[in-house]
């Protein structure tokens, strides 16, 4: 059983990762098999799927919604990518906390944020 957020609107269920046995975690029914026990609930939930790197040279795109506070992150599950798993996963943590991702609409790039000091110096 995968339960949703404490804050869910109803938009937890996206691309059908939580599955039709999803329910509220005030319900009586409730588990939380995977999870520790912790005296606050918690308002962000974020599902990392490690993946052999061997077997898998490129993973799916992950995916996080600030609307119900909840992500699906791939990762590659060995040591070599520990660092690039971090970053990714607070990238994802990020997004299901309302930041957006900035783009150049000619290159497809992402771009520097406005007062990003010096960005096309080179160390």
């Amino acid at each position: 059983m995968v339960l949703c957020c404490k804050r869910c609107c109803g938009v937890c269920n996206f691309a059908g990762l939580l599955g039709p046995t999803a329910q509220q975690p005030n319900s009586p029914t409730a588990q939380q098999p995977n999870s520790p026990t912790v005296p606050v609930p918690p308002d962000v939930r974020l599902y990392l799927l490690f993946y052999d790197a061997d077997q898998n040279k490129e993973l799916s795109h992950s995916t996080a919604l600030n609307k119900g506070c909840i992500g699906r992150v791939n990762l590659f599950g060995d040591r070599a990518h520990a660092k690039q798993n971090l970053v990714i996963a607070v990238h994802k943590l990020l997004h299901a906390l309302t930041a957006t991702d900035k783009y150049d609409l000619h290159t497809g790039l992402p771009i520097y944020l406005d007062g990003y000091a010096d960005p096309d110096k080179q160390p």
